[in-house]
């Protein structure tokens, strides 16, 4: 692990510690939603055995889960309709093993874990290939049909970071993308080069690839920069594009963006900003937010013409996506500690320790669940939509047992 993701952690962990323990006021449980069933995960209670996901890996109405078989650690898909498991996906993972930044393309799902790429068969529980380079990688999967990226993270060796792109259909797996760096390099820790998750969209015919990135700045910060790659044209539609000025600080770019149209959306530091997809003009921006690293670790979202965001002083924010205007505001809820989901108007997501169900209209706090064995509630919770008019399902899961309820709306 870098000097720089490490330090990264521990702040982050201070940081939510502190406010964790600060005048936060969480709504008393109030739930009206229905619990369906629930059933044990084997095996998730060891932190040495645990496997960590906190993103959606739903397929046909399953779910995949950590757990374990005999000594080895595994993953299972569980049947959300009758919790049964389809099947249990084991390879020789290491103990850092999880899912945060996944891709997943039909029945297709693609994680990066340091130097191997999984790609595994959500239909039959098999890899359709392992890919291993002697050089380690980012935590992040990004991608567009079966094409996927990721990028190195080996300062170790002095490598450059680049974009590499592998196919999915033949497993095959390239350098792909390479910035036009403007600073010197190799640089010492903590100040390392390293490209963010990457955004791929298709806009006006052509695919566009969007590579957030940063640079060092001696001698203590970091300059965030942006490109916008034409990967229909090949060329680049611009480089170097500043996010924010350099300053004392992590200016990190996590999440990466969010692109909707002709916009691009992007957090670094304090800053959310706006800008134009194919010039990189600022739009809008706002620095207001109490945050080191950028919605960390978990980002935002965009849900029409809102964007949720939560911020560690335990507020929730809905921005007007076309002015960056506040339209609500939640205050005194606990520090999220999961990605946001939505359906039928309403936010799903893991906060102070309960699950929070939240007017997306609004920002009404409609319900505050918290785990049934009062356990910790792990950072994920999942949204599954159901066929028939029938209402979705919610996923929570402490470090003992999975619930499965039935949705407010």
């Amino acid at each position: 692990m870098s000097v720089k993701l490490a330090l990264i952690l521990c702040i982050s962990f201070i940081a939510v510690v502190f406010l964790s323990c600060g005048d936060k006021e969480i709504p008393e449980e109030s739930s009206p939603l229905k619990l369906i069933w629930e059933t044990p995960l084997q095996g998730q209670t060891d932190i040495y055995k645990h496997i960590a996901i906190k993103d959606d890996v739903v397929y046909k109405n399953g779910i995949v889960t950590g757990s374990m078989e005999g000594d080895k650690r595994v993953l299972k898909m569980i049947d959300l309709n009758d919790k049964s498991v389809r099947w249990t996906w084991q390879e020789d993972i290491a103990l850092a093993f999880g899912i945060n930044r996944m891709y997943q393309f039909n029945k297709y799902l693609v994680v990066q874990l340091r130097k191997n790429t999984y790609c595994i068969d959500l239909e039959t529980g098999k890899s359709k290939f392992i890919f291993n380079k002697d050089i380690y990688f980012d935590l992040w999967v990004a991608g567009i049909g079966n094409s996927f990226f990721i990028g190195t993270n080996d300062y170790s060796n002095g490598l450059e970071a680049d974009l590499y792109k592998g196919d999915i259909a033949t497993g095959e797996v390239k350098k792909y993308l390479t910035p036009d760096y403007q600073r010197e390099f190799p640089a010492k820790e903590p100040l390392d080069r390293t490209i963010y998750k990457s955004t791929v969209t298709i806009y006006q015919g052509d695919t566009l690839l969007f590579l957030p990135y940063v640079e060092p700045n001696p001698p203590y910060d970091m300059f965030p920069k942006m490109g916008l790659y034409n990967m229909t044209k090949g060329k680049w539609l611009y480089q170097n594009k500043k996010v924010v000025d350099p300053a004392t600080g992590y200016n990190t770019m996590p999440n990466g963006a969010k692109i909707v149209g002709d916009r691009i959306y992007l957090a670094s530091g304090h800053d959310m900003i706006c800008f134009e997809l194919l010039t990189g003009k600022e739009i809008w921006r706002r620095n207001d937010f109490l945050h080191l690293f950028p919605f960390a670790f978990f980002g935002f979202e965009i849900y029409g013409n809102k964007l949720v965001a939560h911020t560690q002083g335990g507020k929730t924010y809905a921005i007007d996506t076309n002015t960056g205007k506040d339209i609500w505001t939640l205050e005194k809820v606990g520090d999220p500690n999961s990605f946001m989901r939505q359906n039928n108007g309403v936010l799903y997501y893991i906060a102070g320790g309960r699950l929070l169900c939240v007017d997306i209209e609004n920002g009404q706090i409609l319900a505050s669940l918290s785990s049934p064995d009062h356990d910790i509630l792990q950072e994920r919770v999942v949204v599954v939509p159901q066929a028939n008019g029938d209402k979705a399902k919610v996923v929570i899961m402490s470090y003992q047992n999975m619930y499965v309820y039935e949705a407010i709306r």
